[in-house]
């Protein structure tokens, strides 16, 4: 493809789980360079996941609980997309979520599981 791969497929997922940089290779590639193989070895396996967050809809009154997840162990990144204010669509398709959480573990399932409860703590107070 001419382009790096969603979902932070590239710049999260693959080097947070096996320490390889896909996009430093990606670059030297666009650049006409050849990237060291060796640097796209895994150097190790983790588990990591991306949860994004689907709020009801309605007008956004406020959003709690973030602050918390993002200093949570384990937790990369926690973003909300959206603001007290606005109003939240219908969910019709993946573009209409309000944000994610990105998550890592020694294990996929220790990853999950704190993704999950990271999820739990955050709360979006919505008049409908």
């Amino acid at each position: 493809a001419g382009r790096i791969s969603g979902g932070k497929f590239a710049s999260q997922l693959v080097p947070q789980s096996t320490g390889v940089n896909l996009l430093g290779a990606a670059i030297k590639l666009a650049a006409g360079r050849n990237p060291e193989l060796n640097t796209l070895h895994p150097r190790y396996e983790k588990g990591v996941v991306v949860r994004y967050m689907f709020p009801p809809a309605g007008k956004l009154v406020s959003i709690s609980g973030l602050e918390e997840v993002r200093n949570m162990r384990g937790v990369i990144e926690a973003i909300v997309i959206v603001s007290p204010g606005e109003k939240i669509r219908e969910i019709t398709c993946h573009a209409d979520r309000s944000g994610w959480i990105v998550a890592t573990g020694d294990t996929l399932k220790e990853a999950q599981k704190l993704a999950e409860i990271a999820l739990g703590k955050i709360n979006f107070k919505v008049n409908q």
